[in-house]
């Protein structure tokens, strides 16, 4: 058995996993009211279904924060936060398909619903992360924070050709030039998240290594 991750790291796990289940439960509601109502479409009964898995995985969560699943205390959040993903999307497919229609049921928005189980997801992947990598703060912390370091600009620049504001800019040179200056901006760009995501995988790895070490020791 792996070394169980703090204990505050645990309930915080347990406590999203109980809010992400609580919505999903709110979603179940909204779906069965429409089924049992006779209006319901077609969409709402893969709502339905999609919500229930993600309140099985909530459940999931708030278990593994009461400490069970101490076997694989990085994947639990992980999975938790994989169905959370996948049920906000296929829930409300608007959210990475442009063109599709906003869908309501019984007259309320699924969107804030689905945006919300978005939000716990992204967090309980980043604290399944986080389980792996205090495990060994001294080595993994540095590392984290040379990438972050790396990658926030990264991104800030690629992000930054999508604002209305500098394509407006860029519109304004040669075609030459503003081909330059994204291929160069883009070049680097690309470099930095390539160092940064080495840093991110090495401190993964010491993370994973000292786990292994720690069962390793247990079972001897």
């Amino acid at each position: 058995m792996m070394t169980p991750p703090p204990v505050w790291l645990r309930r915080t796990i347990g406590g999203l996993s109980a809010l992400g289940a609580l919505v999903a439960l709110a979603g179940l509601g909204l779906g069965l009211a429409q089924i049992v109502g006779g209006q319901a479409s077609p969409g709402a009964f893969w709502m339905v279904l999609f919500q229930l898995c993600v309140l099985v995985a909530g459940v999931m969560g708030v278990l593994s924060g009461a400490g069970r699943f101490s076997s694989g205390p990085a994947m639990t959040p992980l999975i938790v936060g994989g169905v959370l993903f996948v049920g906000a999307i296929f829930s409300e497919p608007s959210l990475v398909r442009s063109g599709m229609p906003r869908l309501e049921v019984m007259g309320v928005p699924l969107r804030p619903l689905a945006l919300t189980e978005l939000v716990f997801a992204l967090a309980l992947g980043g604290l399944s992360l986080l389980v792996v990598l205090i495990r060994k703060p001294k080595k993994t912390v540095p590392m984290t924070l040379v990438a972050l370091a790396l990658v926030a600009p990264a991104m800030a620049a690629a992000v930054s050709f999508l604002l209305p504001q500098v394509r407006a800019i860029l519109s304004g040179w040669s075609p030459v030039v503003m081909t330059l200056v994204v291929v160069a901006v883009l070049g680097i760009a690309g470099v930095l998240l390539s160092i940064g995501s080495q840093f991110v995988i090495r401190a993964i790895e010491i993370g994973i290594d000292e786990g292994l070490g720690d069962a390793d020791a247990e079972a001897s």
